[in-house]
């Protein structure tokens, strides 16, 4: 749940990025913004880091999906929180990488959604007796 809450604030945290678009980097509303995001993203990666541990322990997913949970939340603290630290406006290549995280993560979720419902909707031993 800590994934699901914290990347679930990343949406106000975007949606106050769009209205102080044309505010100073160095307002207090940009600052406000900023922290709420960053502490957003932080939990949120703290969750897929949690989830993707327990992904790997339970081995409900095979092959490299099983990996994807915990590759987006670590990618966060050992790739895109360095490059924000070392350039102060950010790198948009960092971003991509971890935006091509989540798309894996969703790739992950959709094999994951579409393998539980062909088995939950196969006829059972019992449906072909009857």
């Amino acid at each position: 749940w800590l994934a699901v809450i914290g990347i679930g604030l990343t949406v106000p945290g975007e949606l106050g990025f769009g209205i102080i678009a044309s505010s100073e980097t160095d307002s207090t509303s940009a600052m406000i913004v900023s922290t709420f995001f960053g502490l957003a993203t932080l939990v949120g990666s703290l969750g897929l880091i949690l989830a993707g541990i327990g992904a790997i322990r339970t081995r409900v997913w095979t092959s490299w999906r099983r990996f994807t949970p915990l590759i987006v939340g670590a990618y966060y603290f050992v790739v895109l929180l360095p490059v924000f630290i070392a350039v102060e406006v950010g790198n948009l290549w960092a971003i991509t990488g971890w935006n091509i995280c989540f798309i894996l993560l969703g790739l992950a979720l959709l094999h994951h959604a579409s393998t539980t419902v062909q088995e939950t909707t196969e006829p059972s031993e019992l449906d072909t007796k009857l």
